[in-house]
């Protein structure tokens, strides 16, 4: 049997910049490890919030681990300026994102 997950680590970073309102182009893709840094196959739900930055989170934003790997591929940031994401799991050491740099939508930028 494998060793139990202790922490959150990032198997895919957010990208550096994101447009508001619009989901992030990209999978976001986390990973549950064990002490020594190595993946583990456990099944935890992982949450993601904003860390920091004014605005507001959407999208999915709770996914279940398979296979210790938990994917993201609809999230949105309402709002402008520096953010930073942390994903979360009960009992597990939490892993925050490099800043993002959100900027206001396209249809925003028409009006």
């Amino acid at each position: 049997m494998g060793r139990p997950p202790v922490a959150l680590k990032f198997d895919r970073q957010p990208p550096p910049t994101a447009q508001s309102g619009v989901p992030i182009p990209f999978l976001i893709s986390v990973l549950t490890v064990d002490a020594d840094g190595f993946p583990t196959s456990s099944e935890v739900p992982v949450t993601v919030t904003i860390a920091s930055g004014n605005g507001t989170l959407a999208g999915t934003t709770t996914v279940n681990t398979r296979s210790g790997s938990a994917g993201f591929s609809n999230l949105i940031i309402q709002g402008s300026g520096a953010f930073t994401l942390r994903f979360s799991s009960p009992g597990l050491t939490s892993v925050d994102s490099n800043p993002i740099s959100v900027t206001g939508s396209a249809i925003s930028a028409i009006r």
